[in-house]
């Protein structure tokens, strides 16, 4: 398990986006105006933004001499957070942690329902019960399992089941009920794996597979759409820029960057799409003999 912070990490490595880098020297809580730096920053400067963790500041005054900034926080509706002292500072970033946080979500909208996330409910089976309760974002029912022994933990597939949809919650909480026909041993422990989208990121810290329901083999998606959107927008205001400008590449572009490279990540990005769907749909087969374990 890995919070998300880690493939942002990757991306900004990769998008040689630490110029004009810097460390804050003393550590600030939400409301400090104050920013203390520990070098000389050749961008820095009155108008400057200055990025702290996934905090925006707008700097108003430098004092060169103390090396302290004033600066307006939670900029270009960022939030104001507490900082500690060693925490890198990127001046003018050409993408922000949030940006590409933003862009996770992008990822997660675009990956579903190809691929999905995975989850597990249970139940106990009464004679007097044909439908029970599922969560409100379940889309389809991938298995449906109940314990046929409790000593061997003996586990068989129920092949008869439906979903229902617009339930009534004053039935079904969730509004989404499964259908079971199938006679059952009384009190039997039901075992329902089901599918829904997956649940977007609100922080750097989110987990990718405890919060977000990305299998670990899924994580890499996030970098390649990642940085396929970010090369083919670079590479856009780049074409911009020469057409305004000059013939030549804006100097401040990443040398690595083309329409080739955005190209790349995208046909990476497809190929492990296609590998994660494949995978998910084997680890989701149902089983026709009994499942042990």
């Amino acid at each position: 398990m890995a919070a998300a912070s880690t493939i942002i990490d990757r991306i900004t490595k990769a998008f040689n986006r630490h110029d004009n880098a810097d460390i804050l020297a003393t550590g600030m809580d939400a409301n400090t105006t104050s920013l203390v730096y520990t070098g000389i920053l050749p961008a820095w400067g009155p108008g400057s933004v200055a990025e702290v963790d996934q905090e925006l500041m707008l700097v108003q005054t430098v004092d060169t001499t103390l090396k302290t900034a004033t600066v307006i926080r939670g900029w270009l509706n960022s939030t104001a957070a507490t900082h500690t002292a060693n925490t890198p500072i990127y001046v003018n970033p050409r993408v922000s942690r949030a940006d590409v946080l933003d862009l996770f979500n992008d990822c997660l909208t675009a990956i579903y329902p190809t691929i999905y996330k995975t989850s597990t409910t249970t139940a106990t089976y009464s004679t007097n019960t044909i439908g029970y309760n599922m969560p409100s974002d379940t889309s389809k029912i991938l298995t449906v399992q109940y314990q046929v022994n409790t000593n061997a933990s003996q586990w068989d597939h129920i092949g008869d089941f439906e979903l229902m949809q617009n339930m009534d919650t004053s039935d079904f909480a969730g509004g989404k009920a499964v259908m079971i026909r199938k006679s059952l041993p009384s009190s039997a422990s039901i075992r329902i794996t089901y599918a829904s989208p997956f649940t977007r990121f609100t922080a750097e810290s989110n987990d990718m597979t405890s919060a977000v329901g990305l299998q670990d083999y899924m994580t890499d998606l996030l970098f390649y759409f990642s940085m396929n959107r970010l090369a083919v927008q670079e590479e856009l205001e780049n074409t911009q820029k020469k057409n305004a400008q000059s013939n030549q590449r804006a100097q401040e572009s990443p040398p690595f960057l083309s329409v080739r490279t955005g190209e790349w990540y995208q046909a990476r990005f497809e190929e492990l799409l296609q590998d994660c769907k494949n995978r998910l749909h084997l680890d989701n087969k149902p089983f026709i003999m009994s499942r042990y374990g």
